[in-house]
C-alpha cells in the first residue's frame, strides 16, 4: 500500500474516532443523584430521600414548600422529556418543538379549548392547592436552571430547551387527560353518518343496537359529518402519536374487597389503569411525607400530588366511568354573515379571536377561532368546512371551568375518612371516573367522580339542533343523586368501564359502555367462597381469560356442525383448538391465536361492506372505538336473521351467519398459516401478539433507537381487550400489543407495607439510566414487588438517602 493512502486511511480513522468522541461527548448527560449531599438554596430546611431498589424516592420534609419543592426537583430530572411535550401540548405549542408538521394539531387543541381551559383552572384554584403547586413549579423549575444546556439526549437530537413550568400546565394536564379519556364524539360523528339515508333504517338498527325503535333518520346537508369526523379523527390519532396516548381502548379495572371475605379481615383494594403503553411510562411513583401528608402512590409527571395510592386512612383507585360528555350543535348561520348564529328565536354573534402559533424553523401561523354559546366551532377544522355555512360547534364538559380538580386532588391524599372522599368526588369535573375507597376502619365504597350532563331530551347520540334551548344542557347531575355505595352486603365492589346503572336511574349517563366481559371475568374470579388473599388479588390483576372469546367461539364451532372441514386439515385444527375453548389468552394459546385472526375477519365480514358505502374512512372509524364493534358483534350474533349478515357487495345472494362465520374462520386460519406457519403446533399467541415500549422519537427512528436505546421490548404477551390484563391490539392493524395496564397497585389495608405495585417499564425516563426499564421483565411476567409506606420500616430498609440541604 502506497505511503499516502496508509496516511489518508489513518487520518480518516482518526476523523472518525474524533466524530465519534465528540458525539458521544455531547450527547452524554448527567444521572440522578440517588445518594450523598445536594444543596438546594431554595430550601428552608434539610430534606431527606430514600430511594428504593427501583429508584422510587420516599420523600421526608419538614414543611409542605420543602415537600413540593423537592418533588417537582426530583421528577423533572427524571422525566424531563416527557414534561416538556406535555406542557406543549397543554398550551398548543407543539411545533415550537417538532415544526410546521404538527400545525394542525396546534390549532386542534387551541379548537378543543385545552389552553383556555387550563388557564382559567389555574386562576381558579383554590389558594391551598395554588400554593403547592407553585411549590411544585418552582422545584422543576430549578433542576431546569441548574441542569443549564447538560439536558437529556432528547433536547438535544430535536434542539429544543424545556418549557418552564407553570400552574397552567398542571391544571392544563388534567384536561388532557380529559380529553384523552373522552370517546363520546366519535360515535356521536359515526352514527350521524350511518343515518344520512345511505343505509336502511333496518340495516343502521342493525349495526347500533341502541338505536331507539321509531327514531326517523335524519340526512345531513352534503358531507358535513363525514368530513368534520374524517378530520377530526386523524387530528386526534396525529396528537396521540405525539402525546404518546395513541390506543383505542382507554379503561380500567378497580376492585375492593370487604374485610368479611379476605384472609386478614381487612379490605383489599387493587387498581390498573388501561392507558398506550409508552416510553417512558404513564406513571412515577412517589412517597410525600411532610406538613399534613403522608401519602404515596403514583403522579402523572408534573402533577404535584398522588392521583392514585394511599394514605394512613384510606386508599383509591380509578376506571373511566365511560360519560358521554359531549355534544355537537349545528349551527344556523346568517345568509348575511358568516359570524352570526340563531340562538332562541334571534342572530347572535360569535366570540371570534386570533391567535399567533410560533413554529420551530419556520414563519408564525395566525389562526382564527370561533366559538357560540355551546362552546367552540369544530368544524372551522375542515379546510372545506371553514367559512362554509354548514358550522358544528361542541359542547364539553371540560370547557366548565368552576371545578378543582387539583383540590380534588389533594383532598383524596389527606382524606381520613368516607366523608373526605365524597367531598373530593364534589370538587372534580372530568375526566369523570368510577372511584374505589378502602380503609382502616373496614369501610368499602364507590362513587363516580365527575359532572354528568342533564340533557331535557335524554341521550343526544346525533347532533342537535344549535337554534333551540331545548336541546342544551341544564346542568349537572346533582351531588345528592350521584349513585354511591357504601359497604355493600356482598362485600365485593367491580368495576371495568362496564354500564353502571340499570335503567331506572332517572339521569342518563352514557351509552358507550366498554364491552362487559372483563367485569364478567373479575366477578367469576373474586365472587367465591374462599378468603381472598394479596396474592389472589394480585393473580386477579393479570388474568387472562376471556368471557367474550369463550361465547363467539362457540359461534365459530358451531358454524362448522353441518359442515365439517373435511379437505382442511388446519381449518379442521382450528375447529378443534375452538371446541370447548374456556377463552384463555395465554401467551401459549393457539386457540387464541385462531380467536383473534378469525375475529378479525369477522368484523371486516360483518361490518366492512355496509360502512364503506359511507366513505372510505367509516369502517376505521368503527374499529377505532372497539366497544362499539364488540358490543354489535355480541348483538349480532344472537340474532340469525340479523340484516348484517348479508353482503352488500355480492347482489343476488344473501349470505347466512354460518356462511359468514365459516368464512371468517377460514380466513384467519390463512393468516395464521402466512404469519406464523402452516404447523399448528407453533400457532402460540405470542408469535403474534408481542409488546415494545416505545419512545416517541424510537418509534419513528430505527437508527437512533439503536444508537440510544430508547425502545424498550419487545416481549412475548398474552391478552386482548377482553381480557382483566388487557393485551389490546389496533383492530385496523392486528397484532401489537399497544394497550394496557399502566400501573398494577394492591393495597392491603391491614398491612400498609405491603402494598404490590409494578410499572410497565421503570421510574426513569433517561435511557442510559438502570431504571428506565428494571420493572419490564417483571411487568410482563405478571409480578410485583412491595412498596413500603410506614417511615421507620423505610429508614431501616437499607435504601439510598439523599440529603437536600439549604444553603447555608
Amino acid at each position: 500500500m502506497k505511503k499516502w493512502v496508509k496516511i489518508t486511511l489513518l487520518v480518516v480513522i482518526a476523523l472518525v474516532l474524533m466524530a465519534g468522541l465528540f458525539l458521544k461527548i455531547y450527547f452524554n448527560y448527567p444521572l440522578p443523584q440517588y445518594e450523598g449531599e445536594l444543596t438546594l438554596t431554595e430550601l428552608q430546611e434539610p430534606v431527606e430521600v430514600f430511594f428504593d431498589d427501583y429508584a422510587v424516592p420516599h420523600i421526608f420534609a419538614k414543611n409542605e414548600h420543602d415537600l413540593f419543592f423537592v418533588a417537582g426537583y426530583l421528577v423533572a430530572r427524571e422525566r424531563l422529556f416527557q414534561m416538556t411535550v406535555t406542557a406543549a401540548s397543554t398550551e398548543g405549542r407543539l411545533a415550537e418543538l417538532f415544526g410546521e408538521s404538527v400545525i394542525s394539531s396546534d390549532i386542534y387543541l387551541r379548537t378543543w379549548g385545552i389552553p383556555k381551559a387550563a388557564a382559567a383552572l389555574a386562576e381558579n384554584m383554590h389558594p391551598e392547592s395554588k400554593a403547592i403547586s407553585k411549590y411544585f413549579c418552582d422545584g422543576v423549575n430549578t433542576y431546569i436552571a441548574n441542569t443549564g444546556s447538560d439536558l437529556p439526549v432528547e433536547f438535544k437530537l430535536l434542539g429544543i430547551k424545556p418549557f418552564q413550568w407553570q400552574p397552567k400546565h398542571i391544571t392544563g394536564y388534567a384536561r388532557m387527560m380529559a380529553h384523552n379519556l373522552s370517546f363520546s364524539w366519535r360515535t356521536e360523528i359515526l352514527l350521524s353518518r350511518l343515518m344520512d339515508g345511505t343505509l336502511s333504517q333496518r340495516k343502521v338498527r342493525d349495526l347500533w343496537p341502541r338505536y331507539p325503535e321509531g327514531q326517523p333518520l335524519i340526512k345531513p346537508p352534503g358531507k358535513l359529518y363525514s368530513l368534520l369526523g374524517e378530520t377530526m379523527s386523524d387530528e386526534d390519532h396525529k396528537l396521540r402519536k405525539i402525546i404518546q396516548m395513541d390506543a383505542n381502548h382507554l379503561g380500567s379495572n378497580n376492585f375492593v374487597i370487604s374485610g368479611s371475605r379476605t384472609a386478614t379481615g381487612a379490605p383489599i383494594l387493587a387498581n390498573d389503569p388501561h392507558l398506550p403503553f409508552s416510553q417512558p411510562p404513564v406513571w412515577y411513583e412517589m412517597h410525600l411525607s411532610g406538613g399534613r401528608f403522608n401519602v404515596s402512590g403514583v403522579t402523572l409527571p408534573g402533577m404535584p400530588v398522588i392521583i392514585l395510592g394511599q394514605n394512613e386512612a384510606a386508599a383509591w383507585g380509578f376506571t373511566n366511568l365511560m360519560v358521554d360528555d359531549i355534544d355537537f350543535y349545528k349551527e344556523i348561520i346568517s345568509p348575511e354573515d358568516p359570524n352570526l348564529y340563531f340562538y332562541d328565536g334571534e342572530y347572535k354573534p360569535m366570540t371570534v379571536w386570533e391567535e399567533t402559533i410560533s413554529v420551530k424553523g419556520g414563519e408564525d401561523s395566525v389562526v382564527v377561532f370561533r366559538e357560540t354559546v355551546h362552546g367552540p366551532v369544530v368544524s372551522d377544522l375542515h379546510p372545506q368546512l371553514k367559512g362554509s355555512d354548514k358550522v358544528v360547534s361542541m359542547r364539553w364538559v371540560g370547557h366548565d371551568t368552576t371545578s378543582d380538580e387539583m383540590y380534588a386532588a389533594m383532598k383524596l391524599n389527606l382524606m381520613s375518612s368516607w366523608e373526605d372522599f365524597q367531598t373530593a368526588g364534589e370538587l372534580y369535573s372530568a375526566p369523570a371516573q368510577n372511584v374505589v375507597y378502602a380503609d382502616t376502619s373496614g369501610n368499602i365504597g364507590w362513587r363516580p367522580f365527575g359532572w354528568i350532563p342533564m340533557r331535557a331530551k335524554g341521550d343526544e347520540l346525533v347532533p342537535v339542533d344549535g337554534s333551540d334551548p331545548g336541546n342544551d344542557w341544564s346542568g349537572f347531575v346533582p351531588d345528592e343523586e350521584i349513585p354511591v355505595i357504601f359497604n355493600p352486603e356482598n362485600g365485593l365492589i367491580i368495576t371495568a368501564n362496564n354500564k353502571v346503572v340499570d335503567d331506572s336511574y332517572p339521569h342518563y349517563i352514557s351509552s358507550f359502555w366498554e364491552d362487559p366481559s372483563r367485569a364478567m371475568r373479575l366477578w367469576e374470579i373474586l365472587d367465591v367462597p374462599e378468603l381472598i388473599t394479596m396474592e389472589y388479588a394480585k393473580d386477579a390483576m393479570v388474568d387472562v381469560t376471556s368471557p367474550f372469546a369463550r361465547e363467539v367461539a362457540a359461534y365459530f364451532v358451531s358454524a362448522f356442525s353441518d359442515s365439517p372441514p373435511e379437505d382442511d386439515k388446519n381449518l379442521r385444527k382450528a375447529v378443534e383448538l375452538l371446541s370447548g375453548w374456556n377463552g384463555d389468552h395465554s401467551p401459549s394459546s393457539r386457540a387464541a391465536t385462531v380467536f383473534n385472526t378469525a375475529l378479525i375477519h369477522l368484523f371486516e365480514n360483518l361490518f366492512a361492506d355496509e360502512l364503506n358505502l359511507l366513505g372510505d374512512d367509516a369502517y376505521e372509524s368503527w374499529l377505532s372505538f372497539p366497544p362499539l364493534s364488540l358490543r354489535s358483534t355480541r348483538f349480532i350474533l344472537k340474532n340469525s336473521q340479523s340484516s348484517v349478515w348479508d353482503d352488500v357487495t355480492t347482489p343476488g345472494k344473501v349470505e347466512t351467519m354460518d356462511e359468514i362465520l365459516r368464512k371468517s374462520l377460514t380466513e384467519g386460519v390463512r393468516d395464521i398459516e402466512e404469519l406464523v406457519g402452516p404447523d399448528p403446533n407453533i400457532w402460540a399467541w405470542s408469535r403474534l401478539h408481542t409488546l415494545t415500549h416505545l419512545h416517541s422519537i424510537g418509534r419513528e427512528s430505527s437508527i437512533l433507537n439503536w444508537l440510544f436505546g430508547f425502545n424498550v421490548g419487545p416481549f412475548e404477551t398474552g391478552g386482548n381487550s377482553t381480557t382483566v390484563n388487557n393485551g389490546e391490539y389496533r383492530l385496523s392493524a392486528p397484532y401489537d400489543h399497544i394497550n394496557g395496564p399502566s400501573k398494577r397497585r394492591a393495597v392491603d389495608m391491614n398491612d400498609l407495607n405491603n402494598t404490590q405495585i409494578v410499572l410497565p417499564t421503570g421510574q426513569s425516563g433517561l435511557p442510559k439510566n438502570v431504571h428506565y426499564s428494571d420493572q419490564a421483565e417483571l411487568f410482563n411476567a405478571g409480578q410485583y414487588r412491595t412498596t413500603l409506606f410506614d417511615e421507620e420500616e423505610i429508614r431501616k430498609a437499607g435504601f439510598r438517602k439523599l440529603v437536600l440541604i439549604p444553603k447555608d
